[in-house]
């Protein structure tokens, strides 16, 4: 009421407190709860759809005896001009354009798909934030003469094979596949659209970093990346200055280059398998059908794509390398992440330690029409740059071959 006087309160008290925060406290609170935790919230949804959709179908067909013989999922679920051909076409205009173009065409490409990342480690740059990476890609291609210039495989699959048959038999399977093909495109949209946030995740965390060094809590600012959030947040908002923080920087920094060179074993953690009317489908879903023993000169995995093929391996540890990636060679990769999707275009065949049938390499391999293993476990360890390699995408086997 006018006049009569204002007395303060424990909600003026905070309030005030909220005001005078430092800014990086104000600044980290904003990131993490605004949108780390509604981003990760948000894209959590979707992957049960397409990898339920896509298991389902390869009951369907295995079980059609006859009428579906020879038919799996994956040709069936090959679209038409997904976003995969469009992010290879586009690189393969920066290739062929003059010098006056290439500038501008290369913006292009990195406003639809600069935000793709080489690997879910935040720590890892993007396109956006750092193009060198991607303009070596683009000379790769350059020198070796005309661009990839693949098409999207020959018979996509909007149109189901008729052997998928007639009859109340028939229209289930024919209702399985539109349900697949349906959440197939869902998948190749959702891929493209799952970090887009990222660079501006990336962008407010270098931010915070920034403000902590100019509050002479950590040396430079990418180190903010080595923190958990929970450090991050009780640390920050005591705003004291703690010697552990530059002393945990420095050992993650060289866990993490160990790390790297690790090959984890295919185990899921008993909190985060996927299960499918009570059933437990985790290997299925990450590691494909069956996954055979090594033996003598060969390797096994998930046979994700079809068809064989036979070439030089090129192993390429870092996406920095992919350069030096020549066409028909056999890519021999860790993982196969949306940012690596242009490789498999110039590739004979994959090869990947880490992916199962309903990995995106798996995808990317079957929109290409080109013979996949994923799921090796040490491929990029037991290959070498310039083997002789025959892969078997029906039977999930990688052989190395003498020169012979």
């Amino acid at each position: 009421m006018p006049g009569r006087e204002a007395v303060p309160g424990s909600g003026d008290r905070a309030v005030d407190r909220r005001r005078h925060r430092p800014p990086h406290q104000r600044f980290e609170r904003r990131l993490r709860r605004e949108l780390s935790a509604r981003y990760w919230a948000v894209i959590g949804g979707l992957a049960w759809h397409w990898n339920t959709s896509e298991w389902l179908l390869g009951v369907v067909l295995a079980r059609g005896g006859r009428h579906t013989a020879g038919l799996t999922a994956g040709p069936l679920l090959v679209g038409e001009d997904r976003l995969t051909h469009q992010a290879d076409r586009a690189l393969d205009r920066v290739a062929a354009a003059t010098p006056e173009d290439e500038e501008r065409l290369l913006q292009e490409y990195l406003r639809c798909f600069g935000h793709l990342v080489y690997s879910l480690d935040p720590a890892e740059p993007t396109a956006i934030d750092d193009p060198s990476v991607l303009r070596s890609v683009i000379a790769g291609r350059r020198d070796g003469g005309e661009p990839s210039a693949l098409a999207p495989a020959s018979s996509p699959g909007g149109a189901p094979a008729p052997r998928l048959g007639r009859g109340p038999v028939g229209r289930l399977r024919r209702g399985v596949h539109r349900w697949a093909y349906h959440w197939s495109g869902v998948r190749d949209e959702a891929l493209h659209s799952f970090t887009l946030g990222w660079p501006l995740m990336r962008a407010g965390y270098l931010e915070l970093g920034r403000r902590l060094v100019l509050a002479g809590l950590l040396d430079v600012e990418d180190d903010v990346f080595y923190l958990t959030g929970e450090e991050l947040s009780g640390w920050v908002n005591a705003d004291a200055d703690d010697p552990r923080w530059r002393a945990l920087v420095r050992e993650r920094r060289l866990r993490r280059q160990r790390q790297r060179r690790l090959d984890p074993p295919d185990v899921v953690p008993a909190d985060a398998r996927i299960t499918l009317f009570g059933s437990d489908i985790t290997s299925l879903a990450l590691f494909g059908a069956e996954r055979g023993q090594d033996k003598g000169d060969g390797l096994s995995g998930s046979a994700v794509s079809p068809g064989s093929y036979t070439g030089r391996a090129r192993v390429i540890h870092e996406f920095a390398d992919a350069g030096t990636l020549e066409k028909g060679e056999v890519l021999v990769v860790r993982q196969v992440t949306p940012a690596w999707a242009p490789l498999p275009a110039r590739a004979g065949a994959v090869v990947a330690d880490v992916g199962g049938a309903l990995s995106h390499g798996s995808v990317v391999a079957r929109e290409y029409g080109i013979p996949a293993v994923m799921g090796v476990r040490t491929a990029t360890s037991r290959i070498g740059t310039g083997d002789m390699l025959a892969v078997d995408g029906d039977s999930g086997t990688v052989r190395l071959r003498s020169e012979a």
